[in-house]
């Protein structure tokens, strides 16, 4: 019997909303696995404990040319096909490119792109990594099982066969099991052959998760296809959970590019009003933030109490809060 691959465009790709089962259909799925029973259970040990280093590391392969506008869509906004859509070697790094401008612009977070044809280690802690692991004409098993991470870091590699055993072993691409293994908190990876486009896009996962979105609605936002020869790692409710502002007035205060958490506020004005957006207040009622979300499927209506994780940004020249994880 010929079995035939099917591949499916991910109606999810960029999506700014939080994802809720009855909004889209459907479940995020995550996986706890590695090559021991306490390396699966130390994923979810990891999603718990406090983040002690803020460093991001994107390893490219600059030789390859760095082209512009990044990431490249295989869906408009409107879920139609791209006709003109097709990802080479050197988009993968000047998405990472991408990922580090955007980054540089967050604060709170520290980003390391390396352009040369060295294959990097880090001698502290990662919170985020992304590289062509075995991939790299330079790389560096030694280096690569150097890498350490602190709790709640997240890693993807572009590496084909990943995720293919999760049974020590010798030979063959590298693992995601060894980053697992060096306490890495979330990674996806591949049981085989899926193409580039199938690896997550860094520019879209580390902007959404430096935004407060959970592991499972980064890793998902930023892939390109579902149900295609990946798996994701880690506990799917991790988060970064950003400065806990005292009210909102003071959220407003500080810079563009913080990472803020508004726990227990009022919806004044809901996605019924406006759409792609809403409004909270503080209990209060002393102060409030539009909160941007790009997406009319996701209903928050007036009058409910949220919590919202977000990054602190400006639109049509108000402050606001954008990317938002909501619950």
């Amino acid at each position: 019997q010929q079995v035939v691959d099917t591949v499916y465009a991910n109606q999810y790709w960029w999506s700014y909303a939080p994802f809720r089962h009855e909004d889209r259909g459907g479940y995020l799925v995550t996986r706890l696995d590695g090559y021991t029973e306490a390396d699966a259970k130390a994923l979810v040990d990891h999603a718990l404990g406090a983040p002690t280093n803020n460093r991001i590391l994107l390893d490219a392969v600059a030789e390859r040319g760095i082209p512009a506008n990044q990431p490249k869509c295989l869906l408009f906004p409107d879920g139609a096909f791209n006709p003109d859509y097709q990802l080479e070697y050197a988009d993968f790094d000047a998405d990472m490119v991408r990922a580090s401008q955007i980054l540089a612009n967050r604060p709170d977070f520290s980003v390391t792109l390396d352009i040369t044809s060295t294959f990097m280690g880090s001698s502290e802690p990662l919170l985020g990594y992304v590289s062509w692991g075995s991939n790299d004409g330079h790389f560096s098993l030694s280096t690569y099982r150097s890498l350490t991470f602190t709790p709640r870091a997240l890693a993807d590699t572009a590496v084909s066969s990943s995720g293919r055993t999760f049974l020590p072993t010798t030979g063959g691409q590298s693992l995601i099991a060894d980053l697992v293994a060096k306490g890495v908190t979330g990674a996806k990876g591949y049981v085989s052959e899926p193409f580039l486009d199938a690896i997550s896009s860094p520019t879209l996962l580390f902007d959404f998760y430096t935004s407060g979105k959970n592991l499972a609605e980064s890793f998902y936002a930023a892939s390109r296809f579902v149900k295609w020869k990946d798996i994701v790692l880690g506990d799917p409710l991790c988060r970064l959970e950003g400065t806990a502002a005292a009210n909102i007035a003071a959220a407003k205060k500080l810079q563009n590019g913080k990472l803020v958490s508004l726990l227990g506020r009022v919806v004044t004005a809901g996605t019924e009003d406006f759409g792609d957006c809403f409004y909270i207040e503080d209990q209060n009622r002393a102060s409030g933030i539009q909160v941007y979300i790009g997406n009319a499927l996701f209903n928050i209506p007036r009058g409910s109490v949220v919590n919202v994780r977000g990054v602190l940004s400006t639109r049509n020249g108000e402050r606001c809060i954008i990317n938002p994880n909501i619950d």
